[in-house]
């Protein structure tokens, strides 16, 4: 699993802008709003692109909180550093 937080952007970009196609290109008959999704959740493509958009942003969420740990762990190396 990648946590390179570059190469997640890019991947939920281009899962999202799918997402959003397969949203324009299934048939909801003019509905909106919960209607809507509630006619998209029937459809496996739609639930498959949109787990994988819901996938790579849980990725990027917990690339977030490794940099948070890391900035964590370098700031009480530094002030370890300091003290002696």
């Amino acid at each position: 699993m990648a946590l390179d937080r570059a190469l997640l952007e890019r991947q939920v970009g281009l899962a999202k802008s799918r997402l959003d196609r397969l949203t324009l290109t299934i048939k909801t008959d003019g509905l909106v709003g919960k209607a809507q999704e509630k006619l998209l959740r029937k459809s496996p493509v739609w639930r498959e692109a949109r787990a994988e958009v819901r996938k790579i942003t849980n990725r990027l969420n917990r690339c977030g909180d490794k940099e948070a740990l890391q900035a964590a762990v370098l700031a009480r190396r530094a002030e370890k550093d300091a003290a002696e």
